[in-house]
């Protein structure tokens, strides 16, 4: 997330971002990526969704805290998902 961060300070950039969520769930409890998810997120808010069984509720959680993260750490003004009408 500070890499991303840094473009959001660019005076004009846009960034395409691909969130793969089926590769980010494979891993999401292996506690040897932690700092990478934490790098990622730009926060241990992730953890929460662990525990979730339900994968279509971790997939919305983790996409939502991954574009308010977007917005609010980085810094970017407009963060829009591709697929807005998602379940």
């Amino acid at each position: 997330m500070d890499l991303i961060a840094r473009f959001a300070k660019l005076e004009k950039c846009e960034v395409l971002i691909n969130f793969m969520y089926e590769e980010i769930n494979r891993f999401l409890s292996k506690q040897d990526q932690v700092k990478h998810f934490d790098g990622l997120f730009g926060c241990g808010e992730w953890r929460d969704v662990t525990g979730l069984k339900e994968a279509r509720e971790r997939a919305n959680r983790l996409h939502d805290l991954y574009m308010s993260q977007l917005r609010d750490y980085a810094g970017f003004r407009f963060v829009r998902p591709a697929n807005e009408g998602r379940t």
